[in-house]
């Protein structure tokens, strides 16, 4: 069976969370430095609760186990440790980025655009908080305010693919499918993109092209990721789409074939 991903903004979250995991060279003898480093995220759980066995309700301890539950897609756990700390500790910038993603993940969004605020109120001034805000607010419909998160990031120097798939989702939700395709064209036709690497890019390069009736070039932009009869799958999704905030849902790469769909 081909696993299925949906197509919302998911280059940036990769990015986010590659930031959020991202740290300078440590010591060889750090035994979360290498557990993070390979994403051993039962690992790290199970450092930090031997951790807790020593130091109970430790709040720094207590607010990276609850990262590491949120990087792990536990977001009950997650949630579980950052509630009780709301509830134990003031308020801090990382804490409440924290809280605001575990809200995005369980769909609470005007919760999570909350707590993103709060981060911002008590001195976060980061471009991944500004792309956190972006994707909220673009979920909300808010497209020019997420649009403004967006170019706040850029100017702070954020990852420029993340940045336009971001904005490309929010262009495709309000049916400006050639403002995409201008901004997204460059991108795909630099000499060092590599489609496999930035599948996000390369299909919401392609839903603008159909959209627009360009099926044969939105087949070049994609056949070297899927198969035909995936494409053709693909192709039917984004025409029948009667919204242009609805996504197609994709199946796993598996290769380039020959016949157009």
């Amino acid at each position: 069976m081909n696993k299925s991903i949906k197509v919302i903004a998911s280059a940036l979250c990769v990015a986010l969370s590659l930031t959020g995991c991202a740290s300078s060279t440590a010591p060889a003898d750090d035994p979360i430095a290498a557990m993070a480093k390979v994403n051993n995220y039962q690992g790290m759980i199970a450092y930090y609760k031997a951790a807790l066995q020593q130091q109970p309700d430790d709040p720094e301890l207590l607010q990276k186990l609850a990262q590491v539950y949120y990087h792990a897609g536990d977001i009950e756990s997650a949630a579980f440790y950052v509630e009780h700390l709301q509830s134990q500790v003031a308020p801090t910038p990382a804490l409440s980025v924290l809280a605001g993603n575990i809200d995005d993940a369980r769909g609470n969004l005007t919760g999570a655009l909350s707590a993103y605020e709060q981060a911002a109120t008590l001195g976060d001034t980061s471009a991944t908080l500004n792309m956190s805000q972006g994707i909220v607010l673009g979920k909300l419909g808010r497209f020019q305010q997420a649009e403004d998160q967006f170019n706040q990031a850029r100017l702070k120097g954020f990852d420029d693919i993340a940045i336009k798939n971001n904005l490309a989702v929010l262009y495709l939700a309000q049916g400006q499918f050639q403002h995409v395709v201008d901004m997204l064209i460059p991108v795909y036709t630099g000499a060092d993109f590599k489609a496999k690497d930035n599948q996000t890019l390369a299909v919401n390069l392609a839903i603008a092209l159909i959209k627009q009736g360009d099926e044969q070039q939105a087949y070049n932009v994609l056949k070297d990721m899927y198969t035909d009869d995936q494409l053709r799958v693909l192709f039917q999704q984004v025409k029948a789409m009667t919204v242009t905030s609805e996504r197609p849902v994709l199946p796993d790469s598996q290769g380039a074939q020959h016949e157009r769909p």
